[in-house]
C-alpha cells in the first residue's frame, strides 16, 4: 500500500506522509520528520478526511499512530469516479 496523507501536530503545518498500513485502529507510515511517542496528531486520509489520534512510535523514518475512533480502511482504497466530488 502507498497512499499519500498529511500528518500535522496540534496548530502546525502539514507534514507529508507515505501511508503504508492502514487499519481501523491506526496506521504505519513514512515520514521526513520526527515525532515523540503519546503527541496528539491529526491524520487526513484520502476518501477519509480528517482522523485525530497519537503517535504510538516512531523508528528509522516511520511512524506509528492511534486513531481516536475507528475508520472504514476501504474508504481510502476505493478510486474516485469521474462524477463523484472527494470528500473533504
Amino acid at each position: 500500500m502507498a497512499l499519500a496523507g498529511v500528518m500535522r501536530r496540534a496548530g502546525g503545518a502539514d507534514i507529508a506522509v507515505t501511508v503504508r498500513n492502514l487499519s481501523t485502529r491506526g496506521m504505519m507510515a513514512e515520514c521526513a520528520l520526527a515525532f515523540s511517542r503519546g503527541e496528539p496528531v491529526e491524520i487526513e486520509l484520502p476518501g477519509i478526511g480528517t482522523v485525530a489520534g497519537n503517535v504510538a512510535w516512531m523508528t528509522g523514518g516511520r511512524v506509528g499512530a492511534t486513531f481516536a475512533a475507528p475508520i472504514d480502511p476501504s474508504l481510502a482504497r476505493k478510486p474516485f469516479s469521474s462524477n463523484r466530488t472527494p470528500p473533504d
